[in-house]
């Protein structure tokens, strides 16, 4: 069996917002669809656990770098990476026409009893935890964890309908993030620009500048790149000059403009500075590119 099984769909007009380009249920919608072709690809679909069970999604996180527009075709690999007594972890890699990854997604699913409605256990099942499951492979992205109930900002009553309900009896998955998304304002879910929708509120660093208001400090430094490998005198030829380096210490600036971080504070290229500053952690990250 290959490693990870790919399928190919069609984005349809109908399938579009008014950007031209698929909604994010849309695309969560293609990841599931793909998720039960897999199933019966590998011969694990509902009926292959008993008369009455069925695949049942407990938690989703979608890392996306951009939604397809419609007649764009996608290419959605599947693949999973790890099983327990009660739960499998499924990934998916989602690929524009030309190759490139457009998104990525984790999900837990567990197998119920449709009629008791209580959990089967995948150790009753040794071919598919042998078989299907591949550990060898890296998960798509970090696992979605459990929510924790968060501080309500507001309220929205949403009226549960025929249409809304799976062959499971629940409510399909999907409907729930676009409860979700309903609440939101339309130019910000029209917006071209990264998403991540992530079933994970604890402690985490999940959030981005712009998602808790934040703001940033751009200050030059090329003591950064000291090379202290030999002796106790540190080197800098590892730094650029400062021809090459301020052009890029502007363009990183208008950068952080023009994807919407509203707060940048600035030092001045190549002067002696006096910088106050507080840390919350502190945490500190150094991104290599």
């Amino acid at each position: 069996m290959e490693k990870k099984r790919s399928y190919t769909y069609r984005i349809e007009p109908y399938q579009a917002d008014l950007s031209q380009r698929l909604t994010l249920t849309g695309l969560a919608d293609y990841i599931l669809t793909a998720a039960f072709t897999d199933a019966l690809f590998v011969g694990y679909d509902n009926s292959a656990f008993g008369p009455h069970s069925g695949w049942v999604l407990l938690r989703m996180a979608m890392d996306v770098r951009r939604l397809p527009r419609q007649l764009e075709n996608i290419t959605i690999r599947v693949w999973i990476s790890d099983v327990n007594r009660l739960a499998s972890t499924h990934n998916f890699e989602v690929l524009d026409q030309e190759g490139n990854t457009i998104a990525l997604s984790s999900t837990i699913w567990a197998v119920i009893d449709l009629e008791s409605r209580k959990s089967l256990t995948f150790n009753d099942f040794p071919d598919f935890c042998n078989r299907v499951v591949d550990r060898d492979q890296e998960p798509a992205m970090s696992a979605p964890l459990r929510l924790s109930t968060p501080e309500l900002n507001g309220r929205y009553t949403h009226q549960v309908l025929y249409s809304y309900i799976d062959g499971n009896g629940h409510t399909y998955s999907i409907n729930y993030l676009r409860m979700a998304l309903d609440t939101l304002d339309i130019a910000e879910l029209t917006t071209d620009r990264s998403v991540r929708v992530d079933m994970n509120s604890e402690d985490k660093l999940n959030l981005s500048v712009k998602d808790i208001g934040g703001g940033i400090l751009v200050v030059s430094n090329f003591t950064l790149c000291a090379n202290s490998e030999k002796g106790n005198r540190p080197s800098y030829i590892e730094a650029a000059r400062p021809e090459q380096a301020e052009p890029l210490y502007e363009l990183f600036k208008r950068e952080l403009a023009e994807n919407g971080v509203e707060e940048v504070e600035c030092g001045r290229f190549g002067a002696e500075m006096r910088i106050m500053q507080e840390n919350d952690g502190p945490t500190t990250i150094i991104l290599d590119t």
